[in-house]
């Protein structure tokens, strides 16, 4: 698997996990709603077990298990190291080849590269982003001007 496959199988994965979320919530602000308690902090949506945390989500399913923080603008679609090091964990049969620092190695290459971007919120500073999600597949934003390289 390369690096960029990496990266977009965790984010294929965010991706499935929210649709679950949106088709039973609605298209929400999960942070806000959760925090008003209009969605519940744990819940049990078909095989999909989500737990809402600070300013992520957990989630277990039959497929995958993984962590995944929204962004300060309340978006989802970010990687960071550990999270994604933790998917890695679960999911990758040659885990023994990472570490966090050697997923952090990869996160940077990749921004170097000009792949990814990191976003200017001072609260997603860990916080990665595919530069053209489209280009990968993955559909997470119309566009990207909340973010800087």
């Amino acid at each position: 698997m390369t690096k960029v496959e990496i990266v977009v199988k965790y984010l294929k994965c965010i991706e499935d996990a929210m649709q679950v979320l949106r088709t039973h919530f609605g298209d929400v602000n999960f942070q806000r709603e959760v925090v008003t308690g209009n969605v519940p902090r744990n819940a049990e949506i078909g095989n999909y077990e989500f737990n809402f945390h600070g300013k992520g989500c957990s989630v277990v399913c039959p497929k995958y298990e993984i962590s995944f923080n929204f962004s300060g603008y309340g978006t989802y679609g970010g990687v960071d190291a550990w999270n994604l090091f933790q998917f890695l964990e679960c999911t990758d049969e040659n885990v023994d080849s990472y570490t966090e620092d050697s997923i952090k190695g990869i996160l940077n290459g990749l921004l170097r590269q000009g792949i990814l971007i990191k976003s200017s919120n001072k609260h997603d500073s860990e916080q990665f982003f595919l530069k053209n999600p489209k280009e990968f597949g993955v559909n997470f934003f119309e566009e990207m001007s909340d973010f800087t390289d």
